[in-house]
């Protein structure tokens, strides 16, 4: 009898352990929208974020969408990605592979290469928000928008959503030449200490249960 409770506790504890992994990975989808403007006239909002079936290469069956260029007066702000052939793409929507663990480096962050192009010189506006939608519900993830390595906004109020109307990123403008994209990068890393047990952890921690097995079986001997 004991060592059938032995065992049913070895049981209970790893599916406890394993279900606490799975609720301390980041969220699968989460997005932020950006609308760049001229004159107030824009071609539309842009997507870009995380998806529990994308990869980090553009692909239209991920929910990946093309840029387009507008007609008349207005503005865009596109991503530049490579697809599966290495060959760059525009996208207006671009989502990337979740991040896999929480982590403190920029070395795993996810970036996104941001480009803003209008129908002639002038002067660009930007804003942005995170919708409701998608929302940014992992507290641990930091997502900064840079021109350079000039921090522009940091969406750091991740329980904050917005609307095209009401934008977390009120009007940032920039000087369009009419012919080189204004260059910006959005920056997604996971922040703080990491919540996912180190594999040393795990190994100390079945090692422990499995000695516990030993010592039941040697006293029920």
């Amino acid at each position: 009898m004991m060592k059938k409770l032995i065992v049913l506790g070895i049981v209970v504890t790893m599916v406890m352990g394993f279900a606490a992994m799975a609720s301390a990975a980041p969220p699968a989808s989460w997005a932020v929208q950006l609308r760049a403007t001229l004159s107030g006239l824009s071609a539309g909002n842009a997507t870009f974020g995380t998806k529990a079936t994308t990869g980090d290469v553009f692909s239209g069956t991920d929910g990946d969408a093309a840029y387009s260029p507008a007609s008349g007066t207005w503005a865009e702000i596109y991503s530049s990605v490579a697809d599966a052939s290495s060959v760059v793409q525009l996208a207006k929507t671009d989502y990337k592979a979740p991040l896999t663990a929480a982590n403190d480096s920029l070395a795993t962050a996810k970036v996104w290469n941001l480009g803003i192009i209008a129908s002639g010189a002038g002067t660009v506006s930007l804003i942005g928000w995170i919708p409701s939608s998608l929302k940014i519900a992992d507290t641990k993830l930091v997502v900064d928008l840079y021109q350079g390595s000039q921090l522009l906004y940091a969406f750091n109020d991740v329980q904050k959503t917005g609307t095209s109307t009401a934008p977390n990123l009120t009007a940032i403008t920039f000087n369009y030449d009419g012919q080189n994209p204004v260059a910006l990068k959005l920056v997604a890393f996971e922040g703080g200490t990491p919540i996912l047990p180190e594999p040393g952890s795990l190994v100390a921690l079945f090692s422990g249960l499995v000695g516990l097995v030993g010592f039941g079986i040697r006293r029920r001997k």
